[in-house]
């Protein structure tokens, strides 16, 4: 059997896999806010009523909201990217210069790490961004180290490009990544032509830029700052009720913190990078800027405010591991033991990492399911009752609607319901132009309006919630309410 039809095989059947687990997690209520938010916008960019540029132009990740409105649910488009990624896991471990045996340990460290499955089960934009980052990685390094000098170095450039492209649709982050690419591009030509050296500069960020500039000038269009996805409500960098788990780490502080997380969680990666560094005779700068990469997107969250303590990140940096293997040229024993070792040392960290519940509580309820454990965390308990909650009330929903009538919902906050309710023309919506006059004069406009209810553990970011008054409350009566949902409907 050729070893693209054996790659092909091994991750047709991961998707398989992928999709029965998936489906399941569905059926159960227990599939992340990050498919929820994709699912909802998708469904409402391509079914629901207009404008629809102002409903997704804001959001991230954009390239997956875009894929989901073509194929119809976040779990094709989840599996669809995963075969891709582990197609090219497969194919990488396949070009590493070692026997067959070393080969297949390395592969299967690759595919069961926790971290590897919690990703797939979690978050769609960072197994994208695995699939994209390591892709991006790996023609810088065949810039830097060339291992088939045949190749051409424009083909190499324009590759580059249309790679680094979607990466800069999948999270904010990884826009610095560009001034990293400017300098390698810069500097891999040994010719001190400026004007060549531009070309080449130009040619391999040109499209990246573009992807970035359209971005920003939707949200020009929708608010009149081409920076309003930083601060706009329901961006898909922070999560709605999960403001406890956001850190904020200002300054060198940020740097630090992500030296030392990456140490805690993926040891192994230091230790191939610190091979690659020694087997080099020159090129120490650009293999420098290459190999922390990982650790300026970190950071970059941390400075942001962005960043969540999730496991899928360490599951998404994980393909960065096969790609420094490569630049070993021949990796022998002795190098491979140790590698090896602390790489189970590193699966280690992160199965005892995800046990002793220092993650979102979304990574906490799939893990427990994983494995058969019971739910002790109270924060993971009480998302798991808003799970719940969010399923009664979409039922309720469900069952009351009819044709013509429409709900008043911020989707901002509650996007689980559209995504619950595939009716994506019953809602009135922020970004619609009825909205301003639901919220003023709802009889007018809605038969049902759904807020959410005040906890007292989160701030109430709901702004229907927060907008409704004494009028609103005698026109509307409670049908349906739980512990973090209200529904009112017209008299």
């Amino acid at each position: 059997m050729s070893s693209f039809w054996r790659n092909f095989l091994i991750a047709f059947g991961c998707s398989v896999l992928l999709t029965a687990a998936l489906i399941f997690f569905d059926s159960q209520n227990l599939l992340s806010s990050e498919f929820h938010l994709i699912g909802a916008k998708g469904m409402v960019a391509a079914h629901g009523p207009g404008p629809r540029l102002s409903g997704i132009g804001f959001v991230f990740p954009p390239l997956l909201i875009y894929l989901t409105m073509l194929v119809g649910s976040p779990i094709t488009t989840q599996v669809l990217t995963a075969t891709g990624l582990i197609f090219f896991m497969t194919w990488l471990v396949g070009q590493l210069p070692c026997r067959p045996l070393w080969r297949g340990v390395i592969l299967v460290l690759l595919l069961t790490n926790p971290a590897f499955l919690i990703m797939l089960l979690t978050s769609p934009s960072w197994t994208a961004a695995s699939l994209f980052l390591g892709l991006a990685l790996l023609l810088g390094w065949h810039l830097v180290q060339p291992r088939d000098l045949q190749y051409p170095l424009s083909a190499n450039l324009i590759l580059l490009g249309l790679v680094l492209t979607p990466l800069m649709l999948l999270r904010y982050e990884f826009w610095w990544l560009l001034p990293i690419f400017m300098l390698l591009s810069w500097y891999i030509l040994k010719e001190p032509d400026f004007q060549l050296r531009l070309t080449v500069v130009l040619v391999t960020n040109f499209m990246p830029v573009i992807a970035i500039l359209g971005f920003m000038y939707v949200n020009w269009l929708i608010a009149r700052d081409g920076f309003y996805f930083l601060t706009a409500p329901g961006n898909g960098l922070r999560w709605p009720g999960m403001e406890r788990w956001l850190e904020f780490t200002p300054g060198i502080d940020a740097i630090v913190q992500s030296v030392i997380w990456l140490g805690q969680t993926l040891p192994v990666y230091y230790l191939v990078a610190i091979l690659v560094l020694w087997q080099s005779r020159s090129g120490w700068v650009a293999r420098f800027l290459l190999l922390i990469l990982p650790l300026l997107i970190v950071t970059v969250m941390l400075w942001q405010g962005n960043y969540f303590p999730q496991m899928g990140i360490i599951g998404a940096f994980s393909i960065l591991v096969p790609i420094l293997l490569l630049q070993l040229g021949e990796c022998r024993t002795q190098h491979l033991l140790p590698i090896i070792l602390v790489w189970v040392v590193s699966i280690y960290l992160v199965v005892n990492g995800l046990q002793t519940q220092r993650l979102i509580p979304e990574e906490e309820l799939v893990w427990r399911q994983m494995t058969g454990q019971p739910i002790t965390d109270v924060l993971s308990a009480r998302w798991r009752r808003r799970q719940i909650a969010q399923q009664e009330i979409a039922q309720e929903l469900f069952q009351r609607l009819r044709p013509e009538q429409k709900v008043l919902l911020d989707d901002s906050v509650n996007f689980s319901i559209v995504y619950l309710l595939p009716s994506p023309n019953a809602f009135v919506l922020p970004h619609q132009y009825e909205f301003g006059l639901a919220l003023t004069q709802p009889e007018e406009v809605v038969d049902y309006i759904l807020v959410q209810r005040q906890t007292g553990v989160e701030p109430l970011t709901d702004r229907i919630a927060r907008g409704m008054f004494s009028q609103e409350r005698r026109l509307f009566t409670p049908v349906a309410s739980n512990e973090f949902y209200s529904l009112f409907q017209r008299q």
